[in-house]
C-alpha cells in the first residue's frame, strides 16, 4: 500500500520522500489476524445475544448491541495515525491523543501487549516527556512501521539518545 502525503489545503497526494514539516500523513493500523477474530468474534456473540434476549429485555437489548458493534467497527476501520505540521495525532475510534513533537523523548520499535491504540503486535513504543509510564506511553500499529519511525524521527528535534534494548523491545522485525 503507497504512502501518500497530503497538505493542509488539498488532498492531491504529494511526492513520498521526507515530506515537509507542514505536510499531513495518515497511517492505517497494521491489523493482527488475532484482532481481528477478537473484533469480529465479540461483534457476532453480542448480536446473536441480543436476537436471543427475552422479549421483554429486547427493548434494552438492542440498542446497547449497536452501540457495542458501532464501537468495535469504528475501532476495526477508524484506527490511524497522523503526523501533523506540529503533533501526532492518534485515532482508534472515538479515542484520540494528540501529541506534540516537542514532548515526545523516545521512539522504538516494541512488541509490548499493553493496551493502546494499536491492533497488531508489531508497534511503536512513544515515550513523552514529563508525564508517567501509563500517562506518557502510546503504543501505536502503523502498516509501514519502519517508515513510520523514520518520518516521526524527523519532525522530533529533542529525541533522548537510545540506551540498551529492553525485553519488549524487538531487535529485529
Amino acid at each position: 500500500m503507497p504512502l501518500q502525503a497530503h497538505t493542509a489545503l488539498s488532498d492531491a497526494p504529494v511526492g513520498l520522500g521526507l515530506p515537509e514539516r507542514g505536510e499531513t500523513m495518515r497511517f492505517k493500523s497494521k491489523i493482527d489476524v488475532p484482532v481481528s477474530i477478537l473484533i469480529w468474534g465479540t461483534v457476532l456473540v453480542v448480536l446473536a445475544a441480543a436476537f436471543m434476549a427475552p422479549r421483554g429485555a429486547r427493548a434494552a437489548a438492542y440498542p446497547i448491541s449497536l452501540c457495542v458493534i458501532f464501537i468495535l467497527v469504528w475501532i476495526y476501520f477508524g484506527t490511524y495515525y497522523e503526523l501533523r505540521e506540529d503533533h501526532l495525532l492518534c485515532r482508534s475510534g472515538p479515542f484520540r491523543e494528540r501529541i506534540p513533537y516537542g514532548n515526545i523523548r523516545s521512539v522504538k520499535p516494541s512488541r509490548n501487549l499493553f493496551s493502546s491504540m494499536a491492533l497488531s503486535s508489531q508497534r511503536i513504543e512513544i515515550k513523552q516527556r514529563g508525564r508517567g509510564f501509563f500517562t506518557g506511553t502510546t503504543y501505536i500499529s502503523p502498516v509501514d512501521r519502519e517508515r513510520f519511525i523514520e518520518l516521526l524521527k524527523s519532525r522530533c528535534d529533542d529525541l533522548e539518545p537510545q540506551r540498551g534494548r529492553d525485553r519488549n523491545t524487538e531487535q529485529n522485525k
